[in-house]
């Protein structure tokens, strides 16, 4: 593995190089080989998109790092260019790997950044207490889980940065909030701990260890059962001060809630107005985009995620109007099937998470949606994930009545 010995005058000049050529890797723009021919020759003896690539794929080695030198190679069999000169904010979405969710029996669902750092919740077929897993927004690293008050399908998660709440889908149509406040603050007190050893485990159910869980839970009236009849809540999204639910089963729907928080008070107030009830059926992550054209024009987009056990995921986009949602804008077919939850960053990424199989999470930039007409593919897929949200309902009703006869025969 070739290495050079870089002073710092150049180095800095080479970081920037760097930092833009990666912006235009994840933008999808073809203009590494223009910003390569401006960086010094003497440093650069090989092509830096193939550097930049293997930097995506070197997650699990980010902290092989060598702190006391700065290092270009070809190889990159040990270390990273990007790693070392960019230090982005945010890891490659190729890089997060959450196999150990799958590893201790539970099923990863929702997904969402709080702070840069990524939360991922989980549930268990067993019946255990669902949870929500957090890695390192950086490295990727694992850091702990934080155990919830209940068993719920969690099938999304989304955070107020604002008001520091976090939002996780409960059961029968509700979303539980929670003061985030008080969970970092039980991490931070963790980590300063002379026990800690590299992972947490937060139990809100520890009332008695620490008393602040007593008032985690906020109260609101986000009710999806009351507001529509049997339709539970799949997923969330907070977005410009409304927090968006979608549903999963039948037509979707799209709701809106305007929040008003009281901290001291413990409780959130919702008004909510529904969008659309023309979202396609099975919709397992929801997540919005602001986008301002050169003319000036500014147009909010939602990007839905849709997956079944049956078929290959898929992803829809449409633009938020004044009066509900217009026809789809786009749509991407993924061969993976189980996509759950999903996010956008600000340069245009699509990260999320499948439920089944693959432990890597999806990465598409929003430039790939086409305005195309629909493929066989596309149009064999949405027929079948339509079949699939119509039958989920059907399926959980027999399931709910099996188990009431199964509770009256003990």
């Amino acid at each position: 593995m070739k290495e050079i010995d870089i002073d710092t005058s150049s180095f800095n000049s080479i970081k920037t190089k760097i930092i833009d050529m990666t912006s235009y890797y994840y933008k999808g723009k073809s203009k590494i080989n223009e910003l390569q021919s401006d960086i010094p020759k003497e440093a650069l003896n090989y092509n830096i998109e193939e550097v930049i690539q293997k930097y995506h794929q070197a997650g699990n080695k980010l902290e092989e790092v060598n702190n006391n030198a700065i290092k270009l190679a070809a190889a990159l069999g040990d270390t990273s260019l990007a790693i070392k000169l960019n230090q982005l904010s945010q890891i490659t979405v190729e890089m997060f790997d959450y196999n150990n969710i799958k590893e201790e029996g539970f099923t990863p669902q929702g997904y969402t950044l709080i702070n840069g750092n990524i939360a991922v919740t989980a549930y268990s077929k067993e019946g255990k207490n669902s949870r929500i897993y957090m890695y390192n927004g950086k490295t990727g690293k694992y850091e702990g889980y934080i155990e919830l008050t209940n068993t719920a399908h969690v099938g999304g998660i989304t955070y107020d940065k604002k008001e520091n709440i976090l939002y996780v889908t409960g059961s029968n149509g509700k979303i539980n909030s929670y003061n985030y406040s008080i969970i970092s603050k039980a991490i931070d007190e963790i980590k300063k701990s002379s026990h800690y050893k590299g992972q947490y485990m937060i139990n809100l159910n520890d009332q008695q260890t620490n008393s602040d869980f007593r008032n985690v839970l906020l109260s609101n009236n986000i009710d999806l059962d009351e507001l529509i009849n049997n339709k539970d809540a799949a997923t969330c999204y907070y977005y410009k001060d409304k927090l968006y639910v979608s549903t999963y089963t039948g037509s979707g729907s799209l709701i809106a809630y305007d929040l008003t928080v009281d901290k001291k008070k413990k409780t959130i107030t919702a008004n909510p107005t529904i969008i659309s009830n023309d979202l396609p059926g099975a919709v397992q992550g929801i997540a919005f985009y602001h986008e301002k054209s050169q003319t000036g024009k500014e147009k909010d987009y939602i990007v839905v995620s849709r997956s079944g056990a049956l078929s290959r995921s898929e992803l829809k986009k449409y633009e938020i109007t004044d009066t509900g949602l217009s026809e789809c804008k786009g749509t991407i077919v993924i061969e993976q099937k189980g996509l759950e939850g999903i996010t956008i960053t600000e340069d245009g990424m699509i990260s999320g998470i499948f439920e089944y199989g693959n432990t890597k999470s999806l990465g598409i930039n929003l430039s790939e949606f086409s305005n195309s007409q629909s493929s066989i593919d596309e149009k064999a897929t949405d027929i079948s994930l339509k079949t699939q949200g119509n039958i989920w309902p059907i399926k959980e009703e027999i399931k709910r009545t099996i188990q009431a006869i199964f509770s009256e025969n003990n």
